[in-house]
């Protein structure tokens, strides 16, 4: 029994070890397009017919750092926009947002103004979730710097993001790890 227990020991001892080899630091550009739900949004005073879920369409473009090594870490900038779907009116929303990935944790803040061309209502979403490489799944907080009450979304955001194009993969050398 304690020739099985040295044995096996000695196996786990050694698992880490120098002769596996882990991509370098890269960057890359990449179109994000990503889908959010607005929930149980407040009811305007104008209009009392505002649905109980807003559906958000994003569309960005990224710019995506990979640490490269051991563990997966990612840095992700993007610029892009934010329609609302199911709204009487056209809403879009012109937004910049950056995203910092972990292993598989994701959190970050993006800025959006939203606007009907006549009124305009800006919001910082700060933001938690699961995501590596321009994917996220997460829950948003939107938080309104405006007393415009326009656009139902002030409320729990639940979104996916996904990147559907991506060019420019830059790469140091293959590097070993110690």
């Amino acid at each position: 029994m304690k020739l099985l227990f040295l044995l096996c020991f000695s196996t786990f001892c050694f698992s880490q070890t120098n002769s596996f080899k882990f991509s370098g630091p890269s960057e890359a550009n990449a179109v994000l397009v990503g889908y959010q739900a607005s929930f149980d949004p407040k009811k305007n005073e104008d209009d009392h017919d505002i649905l109980k879920t807003v559906h958000i369409v994003e569309v960005s473009y990224s710019k995506i750092y990979d640490r490269g090594g051991r563990h997966p870490a990612f840095i992700n900038y993007y610029v892009g926009n934010d329609f609302i779907l199911n709204f009487k009116q056209f809403i879009i929303g012109p937004k910049f947002g950056i995203n910092f990935s972990a292993s598989a944790l994701s959190f970050g803040s993006e800025m959006s103004f939203y606007t009907d061309f006549e009124k305009f209502s800006p919001r910082l979403s700060p933001f938690v979730g699961l995501g590596v490489n321009g994917f996220k799944l997460f829950i948003s907080f939107p938080i309104k710097f405006s007393k415009t009450e326009f656009i139902p979304v002030n409320t729990l955001n639940l979104g996916v993001t996904l990147p559907v194009f991506s060019t420019d993969k830059k790469k140091s050398q293959t590097t070993t790890e110690n």
